[in-house]
């Protein structure tokens, strides 16, 4: 949400990329992760601004460390996943 505040295209990208990836591996942590790392990625990639490339970064920091348990999980084959909704 923060960075669709400050760069709508950057927060779209990360936002994107959650989603993507989420529907693919069905993981949120996963999810959260890899778009971090793809918004840091574009955000370099797009000639953003210094001050939006060191908040893409300080961000991906936070995340990483807020889900260390979940890398611990996910290393270990025992994070959860959500199963699909057979909901029409």
């Amino acid at each position: 949400a923060v960075l669709l505040a400050i760069n709508p295209t950057i927060g779209f990208v990360g936002c994107f990329a959650w989603i993507i990836i989420f529907a693919l591996t069905r993981t949120s942590a996963i999810a959260s992760l890899s778009s971090i790392l793809i918004t840091v990625a574009f955000t370099f990639y797009s000639q953003a601004f210094l001050e939006e490339i060191l908040l893409t970064i300080f961000l991906a920091i936070l995340i990483f460390i807020r889900h260390r348990e979940n890398i611990e999980r996910i290393l270990n084959g025992k994070e959860h996943k959500f199963k699909k909704s057979n909901n029409a």
